[in-house]
């Protein structure tokens, strides 16, 4: 019986942490980003995270998107939604036009099936299982050391 109540506690706990989507990362380092050129499908987080020793960021050339500054260890998502092929730089390390501390962020059409409206989505569902399963096996567990 503990077996089975340890098996729903993490069944239930990997339930509530299912992932949306794949994330990328981008590690800010010295005055280079790496990767530096990087192709994601439409939608899908993009994490920059500065491993560095001072301050860096990442600004499209464009302005579509931007981020402020980070201090060593900070980090930021982004998600671009719009398929296309954005240079981007450090405001303290680049420039636009790939000078300095710069990279390239493509960004690809989805190539499975168009994604669910919002209001269809089963994290929910996933997370309402997720935590019934914990509390089964909590239960379960509480159950058989009283016996």
């Amino acid at each position: 019986m503990r077996k089975l109540s340890f098996a729903l506690i993490v069944t239930g706990a990997l339930a509530l942490g299912a992932p949306a989507a794949l994330a990328q990362t981008v590690s800010m380092v010295d005055s280079s980003y790496s990767p530096a050129s990087l192709s994601v499908e439409a939608g899908t987080p993009v994490t920059f995270t500065n491993d560095g020793s001072v301050q860096h960021n990442a600004v499209a050339d464009d302005g579509t998107w931007s981020m402020p500054l980070l201090d060593p260890g900070q980090s930021r998502t982004i998600t671009v939604r719009t398929p296309g092929t954005y240079a981007f730089y450090c405001q303290v390390h680049g420039g636009p036009g790939g000078l300095g501390m710069a990279g390239t962020l493509r960004v690809t059409s989805p190539t499975g099936p168009a994604p669910l409206p919002q209001t269809a989505s089963p994290l929910p569902l996933f997370a309402a299982a997720g935590l019934a399963l914990i509390v089964a096996g909590i239960l379960l567990g509480r159950r058989t050391r009283t016996r």
